[in-house]
């Protein structure tokens, strides 16, 4: 297990440093003088200067190859990107080109509405997909089980993004069940949040219902059975207690989205979360919270997807000898 976990931390290296780089790619190597949307029209030379100067610009972008062939190896290394990952690594994201504003100021602001969606999403989708999968698997092979899983490939054929346009007409504008737009406190969530479960509930409820099915054609099951084990107990303890770890491997790499919010359901209902700014700022190309926005969520998804490959070897050895 030491070594497994050894190897799973030394996995993580490579991908963040890509993350890295490709955040800093997006800020500078694109054709663009950053300076000058900075400055805007009317900025002189002098001006642009010290535009560059301020925010590095002026520095090589990796390293400085005439320093380090000359000996100066702390001159050479000091370039835009060795800053670019100090100040990610040490949470400086700079300020916002298009607000003006400290980057972490904006998203201390959008974290509460994100977590005020994602949390009940995450949680509320977690435990219907869960009884509905132990439904499915209860009534394996029969007609109630080709009518849910013939939902769950309806549910998985619709587009989240035409489903969220047809409630927001129907639901919020056409009936006034709901605010339409706009951060509205607890009546204005409900809408999203049921969207939100049910969005990516089919592909849940299939997985859910062939684990519980796997766990139930063990030998232990037998011996449960043998023992007069039956009913609604030899799903909820015998077939669930194994299948914990497959289960938290499936929903623990999800861990990010309680963060970062959700771009879609955000965006289309006016919620100010981290979603709806990374799309605003995606849109204005405002790269310093573009790139405070992907290195937070690549740090949280490898430690989601870290934690469930830990939980996956610690109940299925074979994971730990691949």
């Amino acid at each position: 297990m030491k070594r497994f976990l050894i190897r799973r931390l030394l996995a993580v290296v490579p991908v963040l440093f890509g993350v890295l780089l490709l955040t800093f790619a997006l800020s500078r190597l694109l054709p663009d003088d950053f300076a000058s949307r900075l400055g805007g029209d009317y900025a002189s030379q002098e001006m642009l200067a010290d535009l560059r100067w301020a925010h590095g610009l002026d520095k090589p972008l990796f390293v400085a190859w005439d320093r380090l062939l000359s000996g100066n190896i702390a001159a050479a290394f000091d370039s835009q990107f060795i800053g670019h990952c100090r100040r990610l690594f040490t949470l400086d994201f700079g300020r916002s080109w298009s607000a003006l504003r400290p980057v972490s100021h904006l998203l201390r602001e959008g974290v509460g509405p994100s977590l005020a969606i994602t949390v009940p999403v995450l949680l509320g989708s977690a435990a219907v997909s869960l009884l509905l999968g132990m439904l499915a698997a209860f009534v394996w092979r029969t007609r109630w089980d080709r009518w849910l899983l013939g939902a769950c490939t309806l549910n998985m054929s619709i587009p989240g993004v035409a489903l969220m346009l047809a409630a927001q007409y129907f639901v919020a504008f056409e009936w006034g069940w709901a605010p339409v737009h706009g951060w509205a406190g607890g009546r204005g969530l409900v809408l999203p949040v049921l969207l939100g479960i049910f969005i990516g509930l089919g592909a849940d409820v299939r997985f859910c219902r062939v684990v519980l099915l796997k766990e139930l054609h063990e030998d232990f099951m037998r011996t449960a059975l043998a023992k007069g084990v039956g009913g609604w107990r030899l799903y909820a303890v015998h077939a669930l207690r194994p299948a914990i770890g497959p289960l938290l491997a499936h929903w623990l790499p999800r861990l990010p989205l309680l963060l970062t919010g959700s771009l879609f359901l955000e965006r289309i209902f006016g919620i100010p979360g981290l979603g709806g700014m990374m799309v605003d700022a995606i849109s204005a190309r405002d790269f310093p919270v573009v790139n405070a926005m992907t290195f937070i969520a690549a740090v949280l998804h490898l430690f989601g997807q870290t934690l469930a490959d830990i939980i996956s070897a610690r109940f299925d050895p074979r994971i730990r000898l691949s």
